[in-house]
């Protein structure tokens, strides 16, 4: 609760209690009030301050972060207020004479209930309101709440929406750097092979450019033929091991595959205890005027693919997920099918 100061007598009032003052005491004064917590001063629009800091805040050091509790009370109390000033400032309505000044009494409170039964009450016993006159502000406080709950509904579909392509865009841009960085190693081993080569080529022009020495028939096939003995000698074993070390990382290769198919299959088999009708009507029936079938597709495959535990489906699982999305949307008996929209039944 919020109090205040009176700075024509100094005397200290509740909030609630700041008309009356000004109708007894202060009577012809005008309405200049300052804040008890924060200390600033106030003329008409005091009824709009309606929460101040708090003691720690006030007497805590200029380092002192104030960390918010969450009350979900208070929040849904204030988009209650919200809601009532946002009827005043509107031109929507247009509101008789004695629904405006009912409407700016209750702006003035802070504990207006959120429910009809408790708000009749409220305004009979607390404001002595007549029943048709509270009936009638009800009335246009139900229009305005339904009118910011489609705005907030929108925002929300806006803010998914969003949310789904960002991941797209991320995905293109990573491919787009790894195919940069692919190829700079590419450029950079046909730079070294192409010196290597140089290098190569000019030493060989260097050695046949020296005089070579004459050797007799004799030796030189004796020596081509202990060097074909020693290169044959030597190959034979390293293209066998070469041959056999294939193959096994083949096998093992073809191995892995095969156990990680199974594990896929098996992870499918498990969770396939997926309750399409009910996850179904839960997200149509959140959307009252219908859902697009290719985004009601998009929402129960990201559940169905967090069931199965894999964030990307294979080719069997996309197409196994299909048929069963198609079979089951014309099984459940709570929606119906309009061309490209599901609506509720």
């Amino acid at each position: 609760m919020v109090f205040f100061t009176c700075n024509h007598c100094g005397e200290s009032v509740k909030k609630p209690a700041v008309e009356k003052h000004y109708n007894t005491r202060c009577r012809g004064a005008p309405k200049n009030v300052s804040c008890m917590d924060c200390l600033k001063d106030f003329g008409d629009d005091y009824v709009a301050h309606t929460k101040c800091i708090t003691e720690l805040q006030k007497y805590s050091g200029k380092d002192y972060v104030h960390k918010e509790a969450k009350n979900s009370g208070a929040k849904k109390q204030e988009g209650w207020m919200d809601i009532i000033r946002a009827i005043l400032d509107s031109s929507e309505y247009k509101l008789r004479e004695q629904t405006r000044e009912a409407f700016q009494r209750l702006q003035s409170v802070d504990n207006v209930p959120r429910k009809k039964a408790k708000f009749q009450n409220f305004v009979k016993n607390c404001m002595h309101m007549p029943m048709r006159l509270a009936e009638e502000v009800w009335k246009v406080l139900e229009k305005e709440q339904e009118k910011m709950k489609v705005a907030k509904q929108q925002e929300n579909d806006a803010a998914a929406a969003k949310k789904e392509e960002e991941p797209k865009q991320n995905g293109v841009k990573r491919e787009a750097t790894e195919e940069a960085e692919n190829q700079e190693p590419v450029k950079k081993k046909s730079k070294k092979n192409k010196t290597e080569n140089g290098n190569l080529q000019g030493e060989e022009s260097i050695e046949s450019a020296e005089p070579k020495k004459k050797k007799s028939k004799k030796q030189e096939l004796n020596g081509d033929s202990t060097v074909a003995a020693e290169t044959n000698g030597a190959d034979e074993p390293a293209k066998k091991k070469s041959k056999k070390q294939k193959h096994i990382a083949q096998e093992a290769e073809s191995e892995q595959v095969v156990a990680n198919d199974t594990t896929l299959e098996a992870n499918t088999e498990a969770n396939d205890d997926f309750e399409w009708s009910e996850i179904l009507n839960k997200i149509v029936q959140k959307n009252a005027d219908g859902i697009a079938l290719e985004k009601l597709k998009k929402r129960v495959l990201k559940k169905y693919a967090a069931k199965i535990g894999n964030e990307e489906l294979t080719e069997k699982q996309q197409k196994k997920f299909e048929k069963k999305f198609s079979k089951n949307l014309k099984k459940c008996s709570a929606v119906q099918v309009i061309g490209e929209l599901v609506k509720a039944c």
